[in-house]
């Protein structure tokens, strides 16, 4: 497994209409990863990368399984850990990002908050 970042022969689509929203379906797979499918390849989340399993198996060899995301499963935003581990929800997520050269991904300004 690698991020789509690493992998050889992914191409990088340029334009917002190549897909709209109806070809972007939520799943989960049985390792409790969220996903999304789109155009019949899986990508999951994996520390700020799409992560695409080039053989979708376990560790002992039995074939990942993939579902729907089912309504309330991740609730109605994916929480920061650090909000589950203290308790709490808060209006708005403002948390820093620390970069750390030789552990971090990307470049230090990635980590930056910008206008979406």
């Amino acid at each position: 497994m690698k991020p789509n970042s690493e992998r050889q022969g992914v191409q990088q689509k340029d334009s917002k209409s190549n897909i709209d929203a109806s070809d972007v379906h939520w799943v989960v797979n049985d390792s409790g990863e969220l996903g999304v499918e789109i155009g019949g390849r899986y990508f999951f989340l994996y520390k700020g990368e799409s992560l695409e399993y080039e053989d979708p198996k376990h560790d002992d060899a039995t074939p990942m399984l993939v579902r729907t995301v089912g309504k309330r499963e991740f609730g109605e935003t994916q929480w920061p850990q650090k909000w589950i581990k203290a308790g709490r929800r808060e209006d708005r997520y403002t948390e820093t990002l620390i970069f750390h050269p030789g552990l971090s991904d990307g470049k230090p300004e990635d980590g930056d908050w910008r206008p979406l």
